[in-house]
């Protein structure tokens, strides 16, 4: 990524190398005074720089706007509705007093097979393994 970026600004890098090169001989070597197309060239490529950032920044600013009067006074991201013990049960394959009285457990084990399906609902007994609510798709 670097590598792209410094490739899109080696412009501006080679005339500011040109610049800093005819002034340096300049001062330390007595050469000739550098003349103003050189300078010219650098602020020519900062200038192209600097109109690509102003059209770069219109446009997002011009983007921001459209959104934000496309939707003005309405929430884009609505929460989906909440579903019900009837819907979780019928995903499921249980009757939705099963799910509604799982809802009202505080600790549930639920054992599934390899595809996900449940196999058994039981409500732990903290020092008896656990009281089965349903085993098998069945009521106990």
């Amino acid at each position: 990524m670097w590598i792209v970026y410094l490739y899109l600004i080696q412009d501006a890098f080679i005339d500011l190398y040109m610049l800093v090169d005819k002034a340096a001989r300049w001062i330390f070597l007595h050469a000739p005074r550098p003349d103003l197309p050189s300078m010219f060239g650098l602020m020519e490529t900062l200038g192209d720089y600097a109109a690509v950032i102003v059209v770069n920044g219109a446009i997002l600013i011009g983007w921001a706007l459209y959104n934000q009067l496309r939707f003005r006074g309405r929430d884009s991201r609505k929460a989906i509705a909440a579903v019900s013990p009837a819907e979780l049960g019928d995903f499921h394959g249980f009757s939705d007093a099963d799910v509604a009285q799982w809802q009202q457990a505080r600790i549930l084990m639920i054992t599934h097979d390899a595809d996900g399906k449940v196999l058994a609902v039981m409500q732990p007994d903290l020092g008896h393994g656990g009281t089965p609510l349903l085993e098998g798709g069945s009521t106990t």
